[in-house]
């Protein structure tokens, strides 16, 4: 039997030239959701069996993955791409970002006139259109920060890229529950999930530091604090003035 994809003769599953998968039978629905799950739930490729593993020993599962044990591990971006694009769509759906920017005015109670409302509104509408990036955004800064901050473990700044794409990946997973809730519950105070869900991810980016660095907890805690401080201040002040000049560029703003 020859090979459909460069006629090579086949003698297994797969295509000895150019790995194409022996394939038979004809496609159907049934076949496409089979494939689909299996992506999702594949140990070898597993979604569901790198996030059981970030939670329960990301330190060893991201050395293992950077020591080249890739084939059990989703691929860090796709991992960071999809569990950030879930957050984000189930946030917008239900509303809870719009909510959360309302009671942060209302918080603030900042006295504003109708031209700095107005503003404020469209930022907040450009915000959303870009919410899944903001996160991604981050990454080449916390790697950074982590690289400088853990330079003398021989870690290159590529690496870190990896750990912080893992982590804020299954951070985006830890996070969505508490989305859900503060979704379903509108009496509940959007601000205070966005407190828990930085706490907790506080917590979270400890336990990885301290387990991928093999440091105290102490260490880990302090040094995550100030990546995650540092990168935060950087993103924020760099979209702002990115947003603002965008605005001024295409005229929404005079």
């Amino acid at each position: 039997m020859e090979c459909k994809n460069c006629g090579e003769a086949l003698q297994g599953a797969y295509c000895s030239a150019c790995g194409q998968k022996l394939i038979n039978e004809r496609i159907t629905i049934r076949h496409i959701f089979s494939e689909l799950f299996n992506i999702i739930t594949n140990v070898d490729r597993g979604f569901l069996h790198t996030i059981k593993m970030l939670l329960l020993t990301p330190g060893d599962m991201i050395r293992n993955y950077l020591n080249g044990q890739t084939r059990n591990y989703y691929h860090p971006l796709r991992f960071l791409i999809l569990t950030i694009a879930i957050s984000v769509a189930i946030n917008l759906s239900l509303g809870v970002f719009d909510r959360q920017q309302s009671e942060i005015q209302s918080l603030v109670q900042t006295p504003q006139n109708e031209e700095v409302a107005a503003m404020q509104q469209r930022i907040n509408q450009e915000v959303k259109k870009y919410l899944n990036l903001i996160p991604m955004l981050m990454i080449p800064v916390l790697a950074l920060f982590s690289y400088l901050f853990f330079r003398k473990k021989k870690y290159n700044y590529a690496e870190n890229l990896v750990l912080h794409s893992f982590a804020q990946g299954e951070m985006a997973v830890i996070g969505t529950p508490m989305i859900i809730i503060s979704g379903f519950l509108p009496a509940l105070n959007t601000s205070l999930i966005l407190v828990g869900v930085i706490i907790i991810s506080l917590f979270y980016g400890t336990y990885v530091f301290r387990q991928f660095y093999q440091v105290g907890t102490l260490q880990a805690f302090v040094k995550y604090f100030f990546t995650y401080f540092f990168s935060y201040i950087i993103l924020m002040l760099t979209l702002s003035i990115v947003m603002i000049v965008y605005l001024i560029a295409s005229e929404k703003i005079q």
